[in-house]
């Protein structure tokens, strides 16, 4: 597998690899988001086989509008997987249907921030509410997914601690801008960029963010555009990544649905060019309209929910080997993502112990179709 030494050495576009996790990281114990949204499916077809229903509608799930938050896709895919997995058929015309919201809260129990999904069913004809159920996810990694978070959360043992920098750094996000890398705040040794060009185009260049906003990063891409992630880990170990986009796994269509993050070896930087497939192809970003998009394929509704990447940074190291020192041990046009042409990669497998969530990085991505900061190549 080629690797990097040099942080200032760039190297070739596919310095990664796949993870292959075989130990539960300390943040992903408990409340992890697909689990939560099986059982959350599981509870819906209880309701339905009491309505003596076989069917329901699939709507929207929103968040708060300061969080701007785009997760509607991963939960509606997640929900519906469930679902599918029971029997229930998922269609327009049912006559119940489900909706809901999700958002930051502090569990008064655990003392722990959580992201609460609320799920409303309803009666399609009359309006009349039927039930209501929800999960809590605390897994951090999901949490950060789920919220669009920017922030850096230090490896600390002390769970008050932790808990208070995970707490302020959703609340108050820390995107940093410098040239076209988006981090965490000006130390943070995890990074992204975004490379962008026309869809047939072989030429992709990095393209700086136009503003932070509230402590988020946004970024323009034009409609028909075709965009590459560019995942930089400077730190001294490998960093185990976790992709989403539009709320999405990098591996929402992969062959192999085991799969959860890539490994950035230390100093190093690796590309990702599209939906990962295999480890010899995926498919092209492409910003597209809804009706094209991977979350179409899916057959999730059209939401404004669309348009934020986010990639989350935790350590990583051998089965046989030891981890880090610092590792603590316990009215708009809707466009979207879609799935473009196959293009060719170099992925390996390997298993990696992964450890405590370092870092989120995440960057909007608009609806303006005249980005006016592209960089020269």
């Amino acid at each position: 597998m080629p690797s990097q030494s040099s942080r200032n050495v760039r190297p070739i576009a596919w310095s990664l690899v796949i993870l292959l996790a075989v130990s539960t990281p300390p943040d992903a114990r408990g409340g992890d988001f697909r689990g939560e949204m099986d059982q959350f499916a599981g509870r819906i077809k209880q309701l339905l086989d009491g309505e003596h229903e076989s069917a329901i509608a699939l709507n929207q799930f929103t968040s708060p509008p300061r969080l701007a938050a785009k997760s509607a896709s991963g939960i509606l895919k997640a929900l519906e997987e469930g679902l599918v997995k029971r029997g229930v058929q998922v269609k327009k015309n049912a006559r119940l249907e489900v909706n809901g919201e999700y958002r930051q809260v502090e569990d008064p129990v655990r003392k722990k921030t959580v992201v609460r999904i609320l799920g409303r069913v309803v009666d399609q004809d009359t309006g009349r509410p039927v039930s209501e159920c929800e999960v809590k996810v605390d897994n951090l990694t999901s949490i950060a997914a789920l919220l669009g978070a920017t922030m850096e959360v230090p490896p600390n043992p002390v769970p008050e601690d932790r808990e208070r920098s995970i707490r302020d750094g959703i609340r108050h996000p820390s995107a940093h801008i410098a040239s076209t890398r988006i981090s965490a705040g000006p130390k943070s040794p995890f990074a992204i960029e975004i490379n962008t060009g026309p869809a047939n185009g072989k030429m992709l260049r990095p393209r700086a963010a136009t503003r932070v906003e509230d402590g988020q990063a946004f970024l323009n891409i034009k409609t028909d555009e075709r965009y590459t992630i560019t995942l930089i880990n400077d730190a001294p170990f490998d960093a185990a990544v976790t992709l989403t986009i539009d709320g999405l796994s990098l591996f929402a269509f992969s062959d192999n649905p085991a799969y959860s993050y890539v490994i950035v070896p230390r100093h190093s930087r690796g590309e990702i060019p599209g939906w990962y497939r295999s480890n010899d192809m995926a498919e092209k970003f492409l910003v597209t309209e809804y009706a094209k998009s991977a979350a179409a394929t899916r057959s999730l509704s059209p939401s404004e929910d669309l348009g934020v990447i986010t990639a989350c940074f935790a350590a990583a190291w051998p089965v046989d080997g030891n981890p880090p020192p610092d590792e603590g041990m316990e009215g708009r046009t809707v466009r979207a993502t879609g799935r473009g042409p196959i293009v060719k990669t170099d992925f390996v497998e390997v298993e990696r112990r992964t450890g405590r969530f370092r870092a989120s990085v995440s960057v909007r991505y608009t609806k303006e179709d005249d980005p006016k900061d592209l960089l020269p190549p």
